[in-house]
């Protein structure tokens, strides 16, 4: 079954707020990161990806997680 936009996007944003919780850091740290300002990850946490994020948020989360910017449109399992 193929997942929509939307549905990718919603898994992307619970996976930002999973990778935060199970590396126990919080959204302050977790914000600088990511290159991005504590109200922009709160409000991905919350589901909305703001226009101002882009995509280079992937490549840090690979940078600090190790996961691959492809993998995070996937349910992961932490």
């Amino acid at each position: 079954m193929k997942i929509n936009r939307k549905e990718q996007f919603k898994i992307l944003c619970s996976n930002v707020k999973s990778i935060r919780t199970s590396a126990k850091i919080g959204v302050e740290e977790m914000a600088q990161k990511l290159g991005i300002t504590v109200s922009e990850l709160e409000a991905i946490e919350s589901g909305v990806i703001p226009e101002s994020v882009t995509v280079e948020i992937l490549f840090r989360i690979n940078t600090h997680f190790g996961i691959h910017p492809k993998n995070m449109f996937d349910p992961i399992n932490l």
